[in-house]
């Protein structure tokens, strides 16, 4: 029993100095243990023998970037000496400066040594010369408004031949950027010729306070320096990082002498219209269509309002989507807006177009300037070919003796049309009695139902619709006939002044662009509806229930939004 407790002893030994001479071993090393911040370092990782899983890389990253990563497998048997490993390559780039440390790398359960890298700052000087690689970052302005435009200027300088392999997009917090187009060009500097490759953005910051363009870093490769100043170098590379030095402004609010209700800061700004008729004389029901187009510099299509319209109780508006374009120059941004209003004349007589003005600041002398488009007198005549309203028909007078004939022109002519004139006085005669036996018929019929349904059922008003009637509206496809009727049960159930007295009134703003848009469509030149007709559901929705909720806020008296 003892020798055989002993022979397993021997045999367990065996099995564990076997597996332990084939344990793995894990080694790291760099091919420089100094480095200044433009530069990168090679990390050799190597596992022997043949790995089956990656080692976890991601300590590495809270001081380096990981660049490249390549991987290696390796078996050679020399006269039965047998080398195999599996070895990982990592191009890393520095985060900072000082003395950075190479984490230990964990395989299975074996660790590999630290390292300590001493990163230098880039010396840029080089005994007074430029560089051959530099990075600028340059802004038009120091201390612009807040949603002022600020042409933000990224340039990379190379004297050498290089590959860029990461240019990252410029990304500045609190702040909107707009591409422009990019340039190449040459430049002298000193005694080199630099290949100036230039990044321009239309920077808007959003908040006053200072704000920080952050460094930008290029990524390049190139052919690696001789430090042997032989030949063995000759199509090697070595990968650098080139960073930027970072700029702070000063953005200013919005200046306190401004009285527009959008703050519009731009280098340029006018205002102009088209006329689908340049006549001042308007015809009843017929439309106008009016093209008011707004061209700025140094502002995006976004920061424009949409202009403010004027009632008046002569003619209706109605606003088309408006359409936009931008455009880039030396200047950065330049937007024109088109808003198209079809005007419709609703009563005879002469009114007046109110002007219409749009507040915005110069950025170039900072003082505030106003677009203007003047008042304009308007003649609304009447239209022959609406239905004219019934003439009152006078009765014939009882006392009229047809013996007594007055003295008439015994020519041919004239008798024609003194007999014209009696046909027409009968005629007439004749039409006011039906009308006054018509009038009775009616009024005698009505009252006799309405003595009838008093005695069967009290009179109920007809019923108000409800928001269940709106909801099959949008179960249906939205066409001007819809549309119209949409409209009319929303008008019962919404009037326009509860709209207009609403406490939020975000919420009646979003109700009453919608509406608008629905009165474009059934009335205006629009092949097809512009607006989102799915959000007025729960639009509405909202509006019934503030509606049920007691309001204080008294209801003005407004022009109705719906359209007869």
């Amino acid at each position: 029993m003892l020798i055989r407790s002993i022979f397993t002893l021997i045999t367990l030994l065996f099995f564990w100095s076997a597996q332990a001479s084939h344990a793995a071993s894990i080694s790291a090393s760099v091919d420089r243990a100094r480095i200044s911040m433009d530069e990168t370092v090679v990390l050799s990782i190597r596992v022997s023998p043949q790995a089956n899983t990656t080692p976890d890389f991601s300590e590495l990253e809270t001081q380096f970037d990981i660049l490249n990563r390549s991987q290696n497998s390796q078996y050679r048997n020399i006269n039965g000496q047998v080398t195999a490993f599996t070895e990982w390559q990592l191009t890393l780039a520095p985060k900072s400066v000082g003395k950075l440390v190479i984490p230990s790398i964990q395989y299975e359960q074996e660790f590999s040594d630290a390292i300590i890298l001493d990163v230098s700052q880039t010396d840029n000087t080089q005994s007074g010369m430029t560089p051959d690689i530099f990075l600028d970052i340059q802004a038009e302005k120091s201390e612009p408004y807040v949603q002022e435009q600020v042409i933000i200027t990224v340039k990379l300088h190379t004297a050498i031949p290089l590959r860029v392999d990461d240019a990252p997009a410029l990304n500045i917090p609190n702040a909107l950027l707009l591409p422009l187009k990019d340039s190449q060009y040459q430049k002298r500097i000193g005694d080199k010729v630099y290949s100036v490759s230039e990044l321009r953005y239309a920077l808007f910051p959003q908040m006053s306070g200072e704000l920080e363009i952050p460094i930008q870093t290029f990524t390049v490769t190139m052919r690696a320096h001789s430090r042997l100043n032989n030949s063995l170098n000759y199509g090697q590379t070595e990968t650098k990082r080139i960073r930027s030095k970072p700029i702070v402004l000063a953005v200013k609010p919005q200046a306190k002498n401004y009285q527009g209700q959008h703050w519009l800061p731009a280098s340029k700004l006018d205002i102009s219209e088209q006329w689908s008729s340049d006549t001042q004389d308007w015809t009843l029901g017929e439309p106008i269509t009016r093209k008011i187009t707004i061209n700025a510099t140094g502002l995006s299509a976004n920061q424009i309002p949409s202009l403010p319209l004027a009632e008046n109780p002569s003619f209706k508006q109605y606003r088309e989507k408006p359409e936009s374009t931008d455009s880039q120059d030396a200047r950065g941004l330049s937007t024109s807006i088109t808003e198209s209003i079809a005007i419709v004349p609703t009563q005879v007589g002469v009114t007046q177009l109110p002007e219409v003005k749009l507040y915005w600041w110069d950025t170039q002398s900072n003082t505030q300037k106003i677009a203007l488009l003047p008042a304009r007198s308007i003649n609304i005549k009447a239209n022959p070919q609406l239905p004219a309203s019934v003439p009152s028909i006078s009765p014939a007078q009882p006392n009229l003796d047809v013996t007594e004939q007055p003295n008439l022109d015994t020519s041919p002519v004239r008798s024609q049309d003194t007999n014209s004139a009696i046909v027409w006085q009968i005629l007439s005669a004749l039409l006011l009695i039906t009308n006054l036996i018509l009038a009775a018929l009616v009024w005698t019929l009505r009252r006799r139902s309405q003595s009838t349904v008093n005695k069967t059922i009290p009179v109920t008003p007809s019923p108000q619709p409800t928001f269940d009637d709106l909801d099959t509206f949008f179960s249906q496809p939205l066409d001007r006939d819809c549309a119209a009727r949409f409209l009319q049960a929303l008008n019962q159930l919404l009037p326009a002044n509860s709209i207009e007295a609403m406490r939020d009134t975000t919420l009646a703003a979003q109700i009453k662009q919608e509406i608008q848009q629905l009165n474009a469509y059934i009335y205006g030149n629009n092949q097809s509806y512009e607006g989102n007709f799915s959000t007025l559901k729960p639009l509405i929705h909202r509006a019934l229930r503030e509606k049920r909720e007691p309001n204080p806020k008294p209801a003005p008296l407004l022009s109705a939004l719906y359209p007869d």
